[in-house]
C-alpha cells in the first residue's frame, strides 16, 4: 500500500499530486490551520509508487553550500521600488523572457495565491514582489517538464521545498533550467489568507492582493482599480491580525518548524532573499535608498546567470558568513514559541485567527511572569 510521508513533515510541495498518472491524489485543507495535505483515492490508485518516489521528505535531494555571496539590487529604479528586497527576482524574470524563455512564479489572482507560467514580457509584473502565503502549484511541474523537453529555457522561482519537489519530479538536471529558491521563514495556508481577505473585503470582489507598494511593504487589497485596504507591515504592525500572526511565526505550516531546507546548504541553483545583517557602510557608501537582496549562487548555472545579469544589477561581493549570520533561516527553521503553541491550541478549538491571537497574547504575559516567579 502507498504510504506518503508523515503529515507533520509534509511540506505541501504538490510533487505527489503532480506526478500521479491517474489523478488519484487531491490536496485537501486540514484543520485547524487549513494547510493542504495529499489524500489518495484508493479506488483510482494503481500502486505505481511514483508519489512515494517523488516525495522530497522520503527521498531528500542533495544540497550544497554556496561558495560566494553578493549584496545586490536592480539598476532599474522602477523594478527596485516595486519589488521585494533588491528586485533580483524581477530582473531574472525579465532577462529570461527577453531571451525567449518562460518563467514560472507566484501571483495573486483574486485572493488566491498560485504559481503560473508566463511567456510574455508584459506579464512579468504579475509575479513581482513577495507573497506571504503558500502558493498552489497545481500541474506546474508537468508544464515545466514539457517546456524543457521542447527545448525552452525555463526559470522557476519558489520556496526551497517547491524547488526540491521539482528536482525529484524531473529526475535529472536540465542545462536550460534555472531553479531559484527564496529564503523562506515559513508559509501560512491559503485558507487562512483567503479567509482574512474575504473578511476585510466583505461583498466587494477582490481583483488582486499586493504585498508591496512604492511607499513600503504593505497588505494592499484591490477591488477593480481601487485599493480598499492598505496596511503597512512595520508602521501598522499590530493592527492587521494576519501580518501580526505571520511576524510572530504563529501561522506557519507545521513542517516549517522542522524545515529541512532552513540551513546554509541549499537545494537550488541560486538562493535570493533580503540581505539582513548587511554591513551598514555598504548601504551608506552606495547610497542605497530601497531594499538590498542577498544572492547566493550554488551551482555553476547559478554563477553563470550572475555574469549574464552583470549590466542589469549592482553587485557587491560579501562574505558568505555575513549572509548566514544575518539571516536565521540560513541557520535553522523558525521556532515554535510558547506563544505559538497557545495560539495554535485556540485555533484547534475552532476559534478565529483574531480570537486566537488576542487570547494567546493575553495569556502570554501572565504565563511568563508565573514562569519567572517559579524559576526564582
Amino acid at each position: 500500500m502507498i504510504k506518503l510521508c508523515q503529515e507533520n513533515l509534509c511540506t505541501g510541495c504538490w510533487g505527489c499530486y503532480d506526478v500521479c498518472p491517474k489523478d488519484a491524489i487531491s490536496m485537501v485543507p486540514r484543520s485547524p490551520m487549513g494547510d493542504r495535505h495529499p489524500v489518495i483515492d484508493r479506488k483510482k490508485c494503481i500502486e505505481c509508487h511514483l508519489c512515494e518516489n517523488v516525495c522530497p521528505i522520503l527521498n531528500p535531494p542533495k544540497c550544497k553550500s554556496p561558495e560566494n555571496s553578493f549584496a545586490s539590487w536592480a539598476n532599474n529604479s522602477q523594478i527596485h521600488i516595486k519589488s521585494a528586497s533588491g528586485g533580483i527576482g524581477s530582473v531574472l524574470a525579465k532577462h529570461f523572457l527577453n531571451q525567449g524563455g518562460v518563467v514560472y512564479g507566484c501571483t495573486s489572482e483574486g485572493a488566491e495565491i498560485r504559481h503560473i507560467r508566463i511567456a510574455d514580457l508584459d506579464e512579468y509584473v504579475r509575479i513581482q514582489g513577495s507573497k506571504y502565503v503558500q502558493s498552489s502549484i497545481g500541474k506546474i511541474y508537468c508544464q515545466i517538464k514539457q517546456d524543457l523537453i521542447a527545448g525552452r529555457r525555463v526559470l522557476f522561482i519558489g520556496t526551497p521545498c517547491q524547488v526540491a519537489a521539482l528536482r525529484k519530479y524531473l529526475k535529472k538536471d536540465y542545462e536550460q533550467l534555472l531553479m531559484v529558491d527564496l529564503i523562506c521563514h515559513g508559509v501560512p495556508s491559503q485558507y487562512l489568507f483567503e479567509s482574512h481577505i474575504r473578511h476585510i473585503a466583505g461583498n466587494k470582489p477582490v481583483t488582486t492582493v499586493k504585498f508591496r507598494s512604492e511607499d513600503g511593504f504593505c497588505l494592499n487589497i484591490i477591488s477593480g482599480s481601487q485599493s480598499i485596504y492598505k496596511n503597512y507591515v512595520w508602521k501598522d504592525r499590530y493592527t492587521d491580525v494576519y501580518f501580526t500572526a505571520f511576524l510572530k511565526s504563529y501561522t506557519f505550516r507545521e513542517s516549517c518548524y522542522t524545515c529541512p531546507y532552513a540551513k546554509s546548504e541549499r537545494v537550488s541553483d541560486i538562493t535570493i532573499g533580503d540581505f539582513w545583517g548587511l554591513d551598514k557602510d555598504i548601504i551608506k557608501n552606495y547610497d542605497i535608498k530601497d531594499g538590498v537582496s542577498v544572492i547566493l549562487p550554488i551551482t555553476p548555472k547559478g554563477n553563470g546567470i550572475i555574469e549574464e545579469l552583470n549590466s542589469e544589477i549592482s553587485l557587491v561581493a560579501r562574505p558568505v558568513e555575513e549572509a548566514i549570520t544575518g539571516n536565521s533561516q540560513l541557520r535553522h527553521p523558525s521556532r515554535k514559541s510558547f506563544g505559538c503553541k497557545i495560539f495554535r491550541f485556540f485555533m484547534s478549538k475552532g476559534l478565529s485567527l483574531k480570537q486566537s491571537l488576542y487570547l494567546s497574547d493575553s495569556l502570554l504575559i501572565p504565563a511568563y511572569k508565573l514562569y519567572n516567579r517559579i524559576k526564582k
